[in-house]
């Protein structure tokens, strides 16, 4: 009468046995026991573009990554579960999407190695990664929202020759403007 829990050593699957062996003082018996541990750890992804990683899935995506140019995107799975790897994928959107909505995407690409995206003006991107353990287990991440800007910002001014003042107006529909620099070749003071 009593009770025994087995407990496989952590990060442990496969198959494994051991012997239990009952006394009552004078007769004993044994039996060995197959048992089968599975998997039960999600893998671990992460999404790398430049200095920027992401290793968890984002309710919230903000486009406030801004680009000009080509951007390489990697991505790093691990599965600690003892399973393995069975496959890392990733999708790239031009729109946040639900984890639901993902369970419906269905042209996810498999992950070789690092890709690019080439740069298209105002083109939004969110990369979404996948990975799946031999067991079965899911993990999904998101990046945040990264925008190409190629455009410049564009400088208006309502000047008139022989005008004491002059208004300056500074625009940029992309990643908004970040520094306003202004030089006075002669003449007075600048409010």
């Amino acid at each position: 009468e009593g009770e025994m829990i087995y407990t496989p050593v952590p990060g442990y699957c496969g198959e494994d046995t051991f012997t239990l062996v009952v006394s009552d003082g004078v007769v004993s018996s044994y039996k060995v026991f197959h048992v089968t541990v599975e998997d039960q750890t999600k893998p671990t992804v992460t999404i790398t573009q430049g200095t920027n990683q992401w290793n968890s899935f984002l309710n919230t995506i903000t486009f406030g990554l801004f680009f000009k140019n080509t951007i390489d995107i990697s991505l790093t799975a691990q599965d600690q579960g003892g399973s393995g790897l069975k496959s890392v994928q990733y999708y790239r959107s031009n729109s946040p999407l639900s984890l639901a909505e993902l369970q419906n995407v269905t042209d996810w690409n498999t992950y070789t190695s690092a890709f690019q995206i080439t740069p298209v003006d105002k083109q939004k991107n969110i990369i979404y990664a996948k990975a799946t353990d031999n067991a079965g287990n899911v993990t999904v991440v998101s990046s945040d929202g990264m925008e190409f800007d190629l455009q410049n910002p564009t400088i208006q001014t309502n000047y008139q020759k022989g005008a004491s003042t002059m208004e300056v107006t500074v625009t940029d529909d992309g990643s908004k403007i970040d520094t306003v620099v202004y030089s006075i070749n002669e003449g007075s003071d600048i409010e």
